[in-house]
């Protein structure tokens, strides 16, 4: 197999990273089928923009001199470029699961640890006593082997309590949210009353030996999406095996996870010794107490329990897979109350829910789909996969409505998964996903249309980012402002406009090598204060600006962005996406290993408002100032990382 990283060693991740996400992309080429892969003259931002979309990093200038050679000399071509970008691990890694999985990629669930207790320390002569509650006289400690570890530790009974998996007040199992023992034993600290009979429980399975390794294992419920959509990606699979594959790239933080739910549902007696370094990601097939228990990132804990209530889950499955959003337009309350249940968001009354007029557009969707989900209980009563509520049987899948049947499959979360991914709104919702993206709201319905047809065709997410940023560089290198073509010369403009009150500045004016002078020139006509009695013509104003900038000593492609920026005045400049955008931030400050847990972390922001505006400037800061106060710096180290990390000279695209 070809070693990307020498070959490519431009594109590699820097050695900070190396222990994280090996330089092991399977060789991937795309063969040159448009006209312009043989382009040779690219400019230096476009060759950076190109580079922030698929890494989320810029190139140093040793790497721009490299490309602009080879691209000028016709030994290298922009599709060699763009394929050269996508088999950088950093598009697999950095910015594919954004891409496809959206918040599930990005940030963790609360509902899987959460709530996990955190164990203080009681000394004594024969060593520390964990508790959870309140200490113990030692002498009732009892002697456990926790999760964590092969070597035994002392607990306290009533924070032990491992034959307890019910709270008989709830009637819900000790993993539901509702039992969540770092609320519990906070509550205890405050009233003295405990408010769930649930302990740690076997091997001390539902708490944790420190905070630390909570925040560990929440972060790797993270990264397993992550890497499952790197390596599928890194691997030129079938984008679908995103969302059908039995396997997951996971570590031992998250083998603890799926162990769990086999000692929470009875199917095993204890958590065994997991394997170490528990941080360490391997691809392996999850442990399947059923057939067609796991589908992909679909069953993965970060989403399937990401929501209260199956309906909620199939809700986010929908938004990923199909880009389907529900809606509720036209649902009076007095519908609502007819129908029997009170507990909707459990699903109560789902089928008659689903039969209703207006009502069957999004339940018969939502409410048939979760069937195929009947082994993954309400968070609020469980959240572990429960094999006794799982069916054997075979049910529908529906799309637009109750007469809209797409297929019949087995009612487990592999057989929805297979079904949903043969359906035209996958290859459309991927194609949508990867269009947004690339062009924001600008891209054509005749492009979208063929990316759809030959998405089904390859199913690949390389294949499909590189017809798309080939296409992005079409227009770059070949959109010119019409009206650049028909101005008259500025100095005629400028005469026009300008020498009635100006006749003495002639000489300035006419004199307009500064880039400063000409912006200040094209601000004050573009926003009134010139000429002051406003005796232009809004077209001739328009002219006037785009003669001006047409003056402007950079690229054309910058000519263009200022010319759209001051005729267009309540247009924002349009950013890179804010995957990309904080994948670059944390570049530049050299964080990319740290994991990516922030609230800052998740933005999903619709392309049409993917501007630079205060909002996304100050989430930028924000996360700097994280980053590099994670790192331990200060004075000017900390100033100098922050002012890398807010990256203001790329708020908007090059």
């Amino acid at each position: 197999m070809i070693d990307l990283c020498s070959v490519f060693h431009r594109f590699c991740l820097p050695p900070v990273l190396i222990a994280v996400v090996a330089c092991t992309s399977a060789p991937w080429t795309k063969q040159d089928d448009h006209p312009l892969e043989k382009a040779r003259r690219v400019s230096p931002e476009l060759l950076n923009e190109l580079s922030v979309m698929a890494t989320g990093s810029l190139l140093s200038e040793l790497e721009q001199e490299s490309w602009k050679q080879g691209l000028s000399s016709g030994t290298r071509s922009l599709g060699d470029y763009i394929t050269a970008l996508l088999n950088d691990d950093r598009f697999a890694a950095s910015v594919a699961p954004s891409l496809v999985a959206g918040d599930i990629a990005n940030f963790p669930n609360a509902a899987i640890f959460g709530g996990g207790g955190i164990l203080k320390r009681l000394p004594s002569p024969d060593g520390p006593i964990l508790f959870l509650f309140k200490p113990c006289d030692p002498k009732t400690a009892v002697t456990v082997r926790p999760w964590w570890s092969q070597s035994t530790v002392r607990v306290c009974p009533d924070s032990y309590r491992p034959e307890q998996f019910l709270n008989p007040n709830f009637k819900d199992h000790c993993s539901s949210d509702k039992n969540a023992l770092l609320g519990a034993a906070s509550y205890f600290e405050k009233t003295g009353e405990l408010i769930t009979p649930c302990g740690c429980g076997p091997n001390l399975m539902r708490c944790f030996e420190s905070e630390a390794m909570r925040e560990a294992a929440s972060v790797s419920l993270v990264a397993e999406v992550r890497g499952t959509i790197a390596h599928v990606v890194k691997s030129n699979a079938p984008l679908s095996d995103v969302f059908t594959t039995p396997f997951s790239e996971r570590n031992s933080l998250v083998d603890f996870a799926y162990l769990r739910w086999q000692v929470e549902s009875g199917e095993r007696k204890e958590i065994p010794v997991l394997r170490e370094p528990f941080t360490e990601q391997r691809w392996e097939p999850r442990i399947q107490s059923v057939e067609g228990e796991h589908a992909g990132i679909l069953t993965a804990p970060n989403f399937i329990f990401l929501e209260a209530g199956r309906r909620g889950v199939l809700r986010m499955v929908y938004e990923e897979m199909w880009c389907s959003r529900p809606s509720s337009r036209g649902v009076s309350t007095e519908v609502l109350l007819q129908i029997p249940g009170s507990d909707f968001r459990a699903g109560e009354g789902w089928r008659e829910l689903a039969a209703r007029p207006v009502c069957t557009e999004c339940h018969a969707r939502l409410d048939y789909g979760a069937q195929f989900f009947r082994g993954y209980p309400d968070s609020r009563k469980g959240t572990h996969f429960q094999p006794s509520l799982a069916s054997a049987e075979v049910g529908p899948l529906y799309g637009d409505d109750l007469h809209d049947l797409r297929g019949n499959g087995p009612l487990t979360p592999a057989g929805f998964a297979t079904l949903a991914v043969s359906q035209p709104e996958y290859s459309e919702c991927m194609v949508d996903k990867i269009s947004k993206y690339v062009f924001g709201e600008d891209s054509t319905s005749r492009e979208r249309t063929q990316w759809v047809t030959q998405f089904k065709r390859h199913g690949k997410l390389r294949e499909l980012m590189h017809a798309a940023l080939l296409e992005y560089a079409t227009r770059k290198t070949q959109e010119q402002p019409a009206a650049l073509a028909k101005v008259q010369t500025a100095d005629r403009l400028v005469d026009e406009g300008c020498m009635r009150c100006h006749e003495d500045q002639q000489p300035n004016l006419m004199n307009r090598r500064s880039t400063d002078r000409v912006l200040q020139m094209i601000d004050a006509v573009a926003y009134g204060a010139m000429p002051p009695d406003d005796r232009l013509d809004k077209a001739f104003r328009r002219r006037l600006i785009t003669g001006l900038a047409s003056e402007l000593t950079m690229s054309s492609d910058a000519r263009s962005k200022v010319t759209d920026y001051y005729l267009n005045p309540h247009r924002s400049l349009r950013t890179p996406p804010p995957e990309a955008l904080f994948a670059l931030s944390r570049a530049q400050t050299h964080s990319l290993n740290r994991p990516e847990t922030g609230p800052l972390t998740v933005l999903k922001i619709p392309a049409d408002l993917q501007q630079a505006a205060p909002g996304i400037v100050a989430a930028l800061g924000i996360t700097a100032v994280e980053d590099c106060k994670a790192k331990n710096l200060s004075g000017e180290a900390l100033k100098t990382c922050i002012a890398a990390g807010a990256i203001p000279f790329m708020l908007s695209s090059p």
